[in-house]
């Protein structure tokens, strides 16, 4: 999840320094992951809302990673291994994305959610562009959004890295 507050620069300011967003392009502040066989919730973690400014349940990349990779394990009794078709599928529907921003784009996105979800028992895997709260021209001289890039593809070296 990138967020960007663009009309309160200090908030921005906090989050970048807190978390992964400007080193890597994206923040991992919500996640719910369930067994779908027993509607049971495995692991799950959010920013604490009502408290704006604390950025602390944030993850770090590596944390990040870690999720992710649960993320994409399929859990078949005992067994527990990455789904890799689920993971290339992801993969898949990222890279048009970062081929829209990098050659087609013109305009910058701020404060942008990319959704995935992934149903290992249907093999069912869905990457979104969501809650897209601002876009606006490109300043003079800028030609792409390099932070917009910067996130997607980091989320897909995770996942690349998930299948190794």
């Amino acid at each position: 999840m990138l967020t960007i507050f663009t009309e309160e620069p200090e908030r921005y300011d906090k989050l970048n320094n807190a978390t992964t967003t400007r080193a890597y392009g994206f923040v991992l502040q919500q996640y719910k992951i369930y067994n779908n066989l027993t509607s049971k919730v495995i692991r799950e973690g959010e920013k604490d809302w009502k408290h704006a400014e604390d950025y602390s349940t944030a993850l770090d990349y590596e944390k990040s990673y870690e999720y992710w990779k649960i993320f994409m394990t399929k859990y078949e009794g005992e067994e527990a291994k990455v789904n890799v078709e689920l993971c290339q599928r992801l993969i898949e529907q990222i890279e048009p994305m970062i081929d829209y921003f990098t050659n087609h784009n013109k305009k910058e996105y701020r404060s942008m959610s990319l959704l995935t979800a992934v149903d290992h028992s249907n093999s069912l895997a869905v990457a979104k562009l969501i809650d897209i709260a601002y876009v606006t021209d490109f300043d003079e001289g800028v030609e792409r959004d390099e932070g917009v890039l910067l996130g997607l593809m980091n989320i897909k070296k995770i996942l690349n890295s998930c299948l190794e």
